[in-house]
């Protein structure tokens, strides 16, 4: 059996879990709830004040559809200014915003500046969790079965 890393052990140890994939989807239930979000489509900009990030992204000309940057020592979700030329609302938006929101999970909001908490993962390690993450948040089981 593969031996969890310090970032996969981390998640499990903040959020619950038997998995990493099981840690999000318990945090990922617990924001809904805490965002009474209980109907589609997800209001992500609730979820994303409880988090404790500011929910209006910044938009940027850059290389890739978001990221998380730090502007007056908050972290900020920062989206593509593809997004707001062409589609403002698409799914790949909403999708990116989610996904970007996970990645806010290894921050600690309550101090300036903001800080990652969490361990540096492999890259690849924590896209496919926060991708697993806004896929949940987007369509949580619990709204698609009613």
């Amino acid at each position: 059996m593969k031996k969890d890393s310090d970032y996969q052990h981390w998640i499990k140890s903040k959020f619950g879990g038997a998995s990493a994939k099981e840690s999000i989807d318990l945090i990922v239930e617990s924001l809904l709830m805490e965002a009474k979000q209980y109907v589609l489509p997800i209001k992500l900009s609730s979820v994303a004040k409880i988090i404790g990030i500011d929910p209006k992204p910044l938009y940027f000309d850059q290389p890739y559809d978001g990221s998380l940057i730090t502007t007056d020592d908050k972290i900020r979700i920062a989206l593509s200014l593809n997004f707001r030329q062409n589609n403002r609302y698409s799914q790949r938006l909403r999708f990116t915003y989610a996904h970007e929101l996970i990645h806010c999970l290894a921050y600690d909001f309550s101090c300036l500046p903001n800080k990652r908490i969490a361990p540096l993962p492999d890259r690849q390690e924590e896209e496919h969790l926060c991708n697993y993450g806004a896929a949940k948040l987007m369509l949580p089981k619990r709204v698609l079965l009613g």
